[in-house]
Order: C-alpha cells, then sequence, then structure tokens
C-alpha cells in the first residue's frame, strides 16, 4: 500500500465569548493519529466588516488582523499536542453582528505548514461581545413624555399621549409606560399596539439608505375595552435578555425604538417612534472553554464541504469555502433562487485593474442589435458576452490570459475589482463541486497572470520609468493598467491617480493625502477649477495660520482644482503627466505638511 501521509486533526478550546479591551487565551489543538513533521504552525485572528448596497456591491473593512507563530520545525507526537497564545483585542472593536445589509465577523485562522505535504488550514468562528460600558448603569433612569401634536387636541382630530419609565433599557428588564387617547367621542379607536423594534441603519454620510430597515420587532396590544377620554393605559413589556444592544460602527449602526400604533376606523392609524437605548447585558465573567468545530450544514454535507476545503486548500466556514490564491480572495459558496433550482456561486475579489472593464452575458435585445466592439482574444467568447472597457488593447491583453478558464462557468460577471461565476449545482456532490472550485481557483491564477500583462495607456507609455520612480519615492506601487500610484508619507496614505473619461480620454491627474488625524470642520476649503488657463483663485481662509496659507499658495501653483475635508486633502493636476517623479512628490510633501500642519492646529509642521 502506499504510505500515504497524515496530517493532524486541528481544534480549538476557547472562550464562548471574548470582549473588546480583553487579552484571552486561545488552545490549539492538535491531534494525530501518528508521528507527524510540521514546519510551522501558525494562529491569525481576523476581523472583518461587510456591508452591502444591493446583492452586487458590497464593502468590506478590514478590522483587525493579528498573527502568532506558537510552533516552530517539530515532530508531534501520536495522540493530541496542545499549543496555547494569547490575543489582545483593541478596546474599539465592534462585536459580532449578522444583520440583513451588514455584519462583523471575527475567525481565527489556524496554518498547520507540512513538511514535504498538503498543508492543513482550518477557520474557527470568534464571538466577540459589547461588556456593560462605564457609565452603564442598570439603575439608570431617564423618563421620557410624547405626544402625536405638540399643541395638544386639535378639533375632532384622534390624539395620543404616552410616557416611557425610562428610555434606557436592560436585557432581561422590563419595558413600562402608560399610552392615553384623546377624542375619543369623535374618533373610534380599533386597536392600540406598543412595539420595540430594532433598524439597522447605514452611518455613513453618502448612505441613502438613512431611514434604516427594521430587523426586530417585540409587539404588545391593549386592551380598549371600556376606553374613556384620557385614559391612561399602562402597559409592562419583558426585555428579552439576549437583546443585541445599542450600536454604531463604521458601516452598520443598530436602533432601538418604542413605537406606538393606534388603528383609527376611516383615519388610518397614528404612530409614534421614541428612540431608546438598550444596553448590553452583563459581563458575567469569560466562563468554561468550549470547543468550536467548524460547520457548513447537515453532516454529510458538511464533509463534503470539508473534504473539497482541504483538497483546494481553502478554509470553510458555515457559508462556503474562502481563502486568498494568487493575492485574489476566492469565495465559494451555495445559493438556492426558488423555482430557478440552487446554483454554485464564485466570487472573487483582487487590486483594482484599472481599466474599467465590464463583462457580462448578453441579453437577447444585445444579441439582436449585434454591437460587440471590444474582444478577449477568442471569437466564441466574444459572440456570447458583452465585453466594455476604457481601452481595446489593454482589454485583449488582459482577455487572453484569462478567457479559456471562463468557459468552465454557465454565467460570467467581471468587473475592475470583482469576478463573479456560477453553475448550476447543490453542492452535495463531492466532485461537482471539486471541479467548480478547481475552475474558480484557476481563474483567480489567470487573473493575477492577465494583471501582469496589461500594458501601459499608449499616450503615456514612455512615462512610465518616471511614474515607477514616483512610485519608489512614496515607497508605493504602480498600476501601470490606469498609470496610479499608492503609498506613504510620514505614515499618511498618498495616492496618485490618473482620472479618464468613459471614452478614454486623459482628463487629469489627481494627488490626494489622508493624514492621520482628522483636520477641523473650520479648515474645509474648495477652490474651484481653473478656466482658461487662469490660475486658481485662493480666499482669504482666515482661520488658517499664515504660514499654511503660504503652503495653499504654494500647493495650488498651475493646478486646476483644491479641496480640504476632514479625512483628505485633494488636488487636480492637468495631464498626462509624462515626468511626475520630481513634481508630484514634492506637491505631495507639501499638502502631507499642510496636513501635519491644520491637525495640530498650529503651523506648518517642522
Amino acid at each position: 500500500m502506499w504510505p500515504f501521509k497524515v496530517r493532524p486533526q486541528v481544534r480549538l478550546r476557547l472562550y464562548p465569548e471574548v470582549y473588546p479591551g480583553q487579552t484571552f487565551d486561545v488552545a490549539v489543538l492538535l491531534d494525530s493519529s501518528r508521528e507527524v513533521s510540521v514546519e510551522r504552525v501558525d494562529v491569525t485572528f481576523r476581523g472583518l466588516e461587510t456591508s452591502w448596497g444591493n446583492p452586487y456591491t458590497a464593502r468590506q473593512d478590514n478590522l483587525i488582523e493579528l498573527a502568532a507563530r506558537v510552533s516552530g520545525p517539530c515532530r508531534l507526537a501520536p495522540g493530541r499536542t496542545e499549543l496555547a497564545c494569547r490575543i489582545p483585542l483593541p478596546a474599539d472593536l465592534p462585536p459580532t453582528y449578522d444583520g440583513r445589509a451588514a455584519r462583523t465577523r471575527y475567525e481565527l485562522w489556524v496554518h498547520v505548514a507540512m513538511r514535504a505535504w498538503l498543508d492543513r488550514r482550518e477557520r474557527f468562528p470568534v464571538k466577540v461581545a459589547l461588556p456593560r460600558g462605564r457609565g452603564e448603569s442598570g439603575a439608570a433612569i431617564i423618563p421620557t413624555r410624547f405626544t402625536s401634536s405638540r399643541t395638544g387636541p386639535r378639533d375632532t382630530e384622534p390624539y395620543l399621549e404616552g410616557s416611557l419609565a425610562s428610555k434606557i433599557l436592560e436585557p432581561g428588564g422590563v419595558l413600562s409606560g402608560a399610552v392615553a387617547l384623546s377624542n375619543t367621542a369623535h374618533n373610534r379607536y380599533r386597536s392600540l399596539f406598543v412595539s420595540l423594534i430594532a433598524q439597522e441603519r447605514d452611518p455613513r454620510p453618502a448612505s441613502a439608505s438613512g431611514a434604516g430597515t427594521e430587523v426586530k420587532r417585540f409587539e404588545l396590544e391593549l386592551s380598549l375595552s371600556g376606553l374613556r377620554e384620557g385614559q391612561p393605559l399602562p402597559f409592562h413589556m419583558e426585555v428579552p435578555s439576549w437583546l443585541f444592544p445599542s450600536y454604531r460602527s463604521r458601516v452598520w449602526e443598530l436602533c432601538w425604538f418604542v413605537e406606538v400604533r393606534a388603528e383609527v376606523s376611516w383615519r388610518g392609524s397614528l404612530r409614534f417612534l421614541v428612540p431608546v437605548k438598550v444596553l448590553s447585558r452583563p459581563r458575567v465573567g469569560l466562563g468554561p472553554q468550549i470547543r468550536v468545530p467548524p460547520s457548513i450544514g447537515s453532516p454529510r454535507i458538511q464533509e463534503i464541504w470539508r473534504q473539497v476545503a482541504e483538497s483546494s486548500g481553502l478554509g470553510f466556514s458555515d457559508d462556503g469555502l474562502r481563502g486568498m490564491v494568487a493575492g485574489v480572495q476566492v469565495e465559494v459558496r451555495r445559493e438556492r433562487r426558488g423555482r430557478r433550482g440552487n446554483y454554485l456561486l464564485g466570487e472573487l475579489r483582487y487590486p483594482t485593474l484599472g481599466i474599467d472593464l465590464r463583462v457580462h452575458p448578453l441579453t437577447g435585445l444585445e444579441r439582436y442589435l449585434g454591437e460587440r466592439r471590444l474582444s478577449l482574444g477568442d471569437a466564441a467568447w466574444d459572440r456570447r458576452s458583452r465585453i466594455e472597457g476604457r481601452d481595446p488593447v489593454q482589454v485583449r491583453a488582459f482577455g487572453e490570459r484569462v478567457v479559456e478558464t471562463l468557459f468552465a462557468f454557465t454565467a460570467v460577471h467581471m468587473e475592475d475589482e470583482l469576478t463573479r461565476v456560477e453553475r448550476r449545482g447543490s453542492g452535495h456532490d463531492r466532485r461537482v463541486l471539486e471541479q467548480f472550485t478547481s475552475n474558480v481557483l484557476e481563474l483567480a491564477e489567470a487573473i493575477e497572470r492577465g494583471r501582469q500583462s496589461i500594458p501601459p495607456p499608449p499616450e503615456m507609455e514612455q512615462a512610465v520609468p518616471s511614474w515607477e520612480q514616483l512610485a519608489r519615492r512614496v515607497h508605493g506601487t504602480l498600476n501601470r493598467a490606469n498609470m496610479s500610484v499608492e503609498g506613504t508619507i510620514q505614515a499618511m496614505r498618498v495616492a496618485v491617480a490618473t482620472v479618464w473619461s468613459e471614452r478614454g480620454e486623459v482628463r487629469h491627474t489627481r494627488l490626494e493625502v489622508f493624514p492621520t488625524l482628522p483636520i477641523a470642520g473650520r479648515f474645509a476649503a474648495s477652490l474651484g477649477a481653473a478656466t482658461g488657463g487662469e490660475p486658481l483663485t485662493i480666499p482669504p481662509l482666515p482661520d488658517y495660520p499664515a504660514e499654511s496659507r503660504e503652503l495653499v499658495a504654494i500647493i495650488v501653483d498651475g493646478a486646476e482644482a483644491f479641496s480640504m475635508t476632514a479625512d483628505r486633502a485633494v488636488l487636480l493636476l492637468p495631464a498626462p503627466l509624462l515626468e511626475p517623479a520630481p513634481l508630484v512628490a514634492t506637491r505631495l510633501e507639501w499638502m502631507v505638511q499642510l496636513c501635519l500642519s491644520l491637525g495640530k492646529g498650529g503651523g506648518p509642521y517642522r
């Protein structure tokens, strides 16, 4: 028999909940039937916040990534080997959250590097809970009153007023209050409800979903039997002990309200929302450590997906396979589409290609019109897809590297930073799942090869050496496809990008500096674009220190526009820039000095 090597089974022992600002212990348990050699064992704690604008647009923010090597080269004895590490959590870390349009998740990744054999990789979920903060006392009472009209009852109009014993609610406590209805002689009040509801919102200023989405409701109907004018109707509602507290992160916010709603015949309804704050549960200690096994569904399906994860080198969790291949973030999951059946989906995320690429299956109308201007280098694929991009040469150079891997899928949607592929399947057949996952990984490698093959824009081909020099000067990297650079100066993130129009024409060069400290609102400024070659007109800027105003004058010399906000400074220069290294690097350094100056509230940094 062929002497197959064995890999240890990986388990974890950790606390059921951990808290921000705390250091918690983790034990990695390695079980092996016989002695095995390993190169190293690494443990990585990762946190990711994801929000969805719609099913095809998502924003992801990396919250934290802490890595530790718990073992170097060694031989594991038969049986169980236990390796320990300690993980400190920042005090401002948001809690684990799984909402409708956003989620915050934390995972521990364990990588066992085997000697001359396939590595073992496992991922385990970690629940970060929100501890009771300072000043949050269960005895805090903030009573409040509310009315449907500030001026009181008007004529024969329905009128409602009420009160809450406190706007601060504690899980496991009681929501108490009273409601009174007026103008009962002129209105038939059919029903009266008191509800505790949760709304999920996007706190970012640019969000269009400021009204929020209801995600939880607890409702109590009050009896209106023998209702009299202005009669107080008391209510008491138990607050569930497991409620998620009020909280705001960078990409999601959970808000709680008490809703009072009176249904009135022929008049519709009166509805009033009272914002309340739900406290976090009292911290009761860490409790005993428990084992956290990976999970993906029923035991049979879990075993299939686990085996495919092992053979492909990916990790698996309750909703799919995930990993990183050739710098591409890969996810494989299942999706049920009602009568259309079940589908296997692959999602690949990567740094921007910089060619404004858009590829999607042709619709019936598009086939009829027959307008296909760009090519991925394969006539058969071009006939079934609509292909768009800024420059045909760049698109074809990229496409020739990836097009052969696309035929494995029934539908492909490809953009500059995201590719989604699919094939019909339920994920219950190991061979089908293994083949689909293999096709997705091949596509990930092809995307990276395609990126390396994209030439610079023809009009800026001669400028590549100077742009590479600029990238080195700011300790960054150059994206040759769209001629952009990202790097750092004095620990501040800086970016230089050539901005293109939809028709592929060069518009201007954008310089951005992202200060490490927010800039005060009084320093906000916006200098409009100059026309006819005239220099920018600099406003008085009375709040700026004198030396900062001098810096602004130097920075905007020859520029098209300039703006300063709380989180960035932006400068627009003419384009194309064929010799950017000395000019742009110097401007960036001046902009960094200006941000340091305004961030400190004084003169320029010395």
